[in-house]
């Protein structure tokens, strides 16, 4: 069984191999020897957290097993032809995925870059980068496979309890929001009621004013041509042009506080049909509980403990029926009209329980 360190540093203690070998790649990497001092790569099964010690194993005609927990490290499990669903079924069959159509078109690949870079002249062989504007976005290096399912399952777990303790909330507030939109339906129809007074106080000063600025037409008309004749027709002209300005001064004033309730109807208007959703929240809510509760009482385990009931209430109650109307007598006395007894014994046996009776 062929592993890397890494594996063999989280196993510890629980490594069952006594007899092992290690290779260690950077040193074959850094001082290279001789391919006769090498020993050949033998192996049943590898077992592997790197898709690239994967390939080479399978390169060297060793099944190897890719461990992956992530979306990237099961793509790349399909990519190199692990067809198994698990470890288990991997050891029972140890299938070795075949690469030498994939190493023919890397071959294939290859003898055309080359023929392409033998074509080519001489050129640089160095890559120059600008650097980086001082605003330039900054995104923070994330290994691959980070964050781990656990760390995304922890932080499900934490946005469902965080949004369960905001539907909490929400209820409280629909709650609340019931009895403040019966306040505000209040409010609105007085609201209503004031604006409607208004209004109708706007038509009226409305008709008012054009009734003056006719009135001052003709007064204007009529001043203009007892103007040189008296003194007290030029007074009594200032004395009409401050009453008009004074109406007009009047009707602006109105039609300031006619605006303003129409900006209070819309908001109030806003507020009711927010109140009216949430109240069809509220609603849908007891309208799942009450199916709820008429589930139970369609229940099996409901109708079986009818008669247990049914005890139950008569020995506190001396009673057998929830509305406290069926006795100990009339239950006798229902019983007998399904029995087939003659009408003299079934007197007699009447009167002899009428004492039961309450």
């Amino acid at each position: 069984m062929l592993i890397q360190l890494s594996q063999l540093s989280v196993w510890g203690g629980g490594f069952a191999f006594s007899d092992l070998r290690l290779i260690h790649l950077m040193n074959l990497l850094e001082a290279p020897r001789p391919a006769k001092s090498l020993l050949p790569l033998v192996g049943q099964f590898a077992y592997s957290c790197s898709y690239h010690i994967t390939l080479w194993m399978q390169l060297s005609g060793i099944p190897c097993w890719l461990r992956g927990e992530n979306a990237y490290y099961r793509q790349k499990r399909e990519a190199l032809g692990l067809a198994d669903n698990s470890f288990g079924e991997f050891l029972k069959f140890r299938r070795l995925a075949d690469h030498s159509q994939k190493l023919e078109l890397r071959s294939s690949w290859l003898n055309r870059v080359k023929l392409v870079l033998s074509n080519l002249g001489l050129v640089s062989n160095s890559i120059n980068f600008p650097m980086p504007a001082h605003n330039s976005a900054r995104l923070d290096f994330t290994y691959k496979g980070e964050p781990s399912l656990s760390e995304r399952l922890n932080s499900l777990w934490n946005e469902k309890l965080r949004l369960v303790e905001l539907l909490e909330g929400e209820r409280a507030r629909a709650n609340l929001s019931s009895l403040k939109l019966a306040e505000l339906e209040q409010e609105i129809e007085v609201l209503i009621g004031r604006s409607q007074s208004m209004v109708a106080r706007i038509g009226d000063l409305e008709a008012e004013n054009e009734g003056l600025i006719r009135r001052s037409q003709v007064m204007g008309a009529r001043i203009s041509e007892l103007e040189g004749h008296s003194e007290a027709f030029r007074v009594r002209k200032l004395a009409l042009i401050e009453r008009i300005t004074r109406l007009g001064h009047d009707f602006h004033a109105v039609q300031s506080d006619r605006n303003w309730i129409h900006s209070e109807l819309g908001r109030v208007n806003k507020e009711n049909t927010r109140l009216q959703a949430e109240v069809a929240q509220c609603w849908d809510a007891q309208v799942a509980a009450q199916s709820q509760i008429n589930l139970l009482y369609q229940s099996t385990s409901w109708q079986l403990a009818r008669p247990v009931r049914v005890l139950v209430r008569y020995y506190r109650t001396r009673r057998f029926d929830a509305a406290g109307n069926v006795g100990l007598f009339e239950a006798l006395r229902r019983v007998a009209r399904k029995l087939r007894v003659p009408a003299k014994v079934r007197s007699f046996v009447g009167r002899k329980l009428e004492v039961c009776r309450r």
